[in-house]
């Protein structure tokens, strides 16, 4: 990676694109840091409080990048998130140096807390894996369509696992729980905000999801991560590749082979769920 920084400069990183981009340029942070710059974030998708666990100085949200950040004038320079693997000449080697977005151990007990008050497991304490599964994304993005998987398919491969399941997804396709009749907890209510969001990844055994924030978030605390992608895949899921430079080797890729077309995916992600859960 280059040496070509501004050691002792404000810098202020603008969060763009979706909730999911910032998440994965975050951990870029370290880099500047690293290279002596003061670090700022200004989030688009209310990850403010999230990010407040990376080394940056200030986090703040906004919505209108030049009205809702008041202290603009007070940074020495401003870079667009998704820009920062660029002007910090960042190869594969700088790509994953381990998990970057974490919890407190309050945030922890959060997470616990709500788990076992949706479980579907009489006991607590059996040790019986917990699953979080999301199948669609922002409805509003451009490609939701094609990344949308089926939920019938996937809970019909699911469902034989012994695991306790619960639904990530908060404010759409709910409706799709009712085939499950009743097997999968609902946790939309307590979706409130991304740092609940990551309290409850954290105590749950593995992710499940299609390519959304969701993984990014899993993936970037470097929980266990199964992500169904489409047949345009993002830039960070390498074609032909069951993994990613991203993130850990804990993430595994399934790709899909023909638009709209999960029967393959759901069938690859319950086999590979079923070998993450064995022991």
């Amino acid at each position: 990676m280059a040496r070509t920084t501004a050691p002792g400069k404000k810098l202020l990183v603008v969060g763009e694109g979706g909730a999911g981009d910032e998440i994965i340029n975050a951990r870029f942070t370290h880099h500047l840091v690293q290279r002596g710059m003061e670090v700022h974030w200004a989030s688009a998708h209310g990850l403010a409080n999230l990010f407040s666990c990376l080394p940056v100085k200030t986090t703040q949200n906004y919505k209108n990048f030049t009205s809702e950040i008041s202290n603009i004038r007070d940074f020495d320079y401003w870079c667009p998130a998704m820009s920062l693997a660029v002007y910090l000449d960042a190869d594969v080697s700088d790509l994953w140096s381990g998990p970057y977005l974490s919890v407190t151990e309050r945030q922890k007990q959060l997470g616990a807390d709500i788990l076992a008050e949706h479980s579907q497991i009489a006991n607590i304490n059996a040790k019986i894996p917990r699953v979080g599964i999301r199948w669609s994304g922002n409805p509003h993005y451009d490609h939701d369509l094609h990344r949308t998987v089926d939920f019938n398919l996937l809970w019909d491969s699911l469902k034989n696992l012994a695991c306790d399941y619960y639904s990530l997804q908060r404010d759409t396709n709910l409706q799709d729980l009712d085939y499950a009749q009743g097997a999968v907890s609902d946790l939309s209510e307590d979706l409130t905000s991304w740092e609940t969001t990551a309290a409850i990844i954290s105590q749950l055994d593995v992710i499940v999801t299609s390519c959304t924030s969701i993984a990014h978030l899993a993936a970037a605390m470097d929980k266990p991560t199964i992500v169904m992608v489409p047949v345009l895949a993002y830039y960070i899921w390498p074609e032909n590749l069951n993994s990613t430079y991203w993130y850990s080797d804990r993430v595994h890729v399934i790709h899909q082979n023909s638009p709209r077309e999960w029967q393959d995916v759901a069938a690859q992600a319950a086999t590979i769920l079923a070998d993450l859960v064995k022991d």
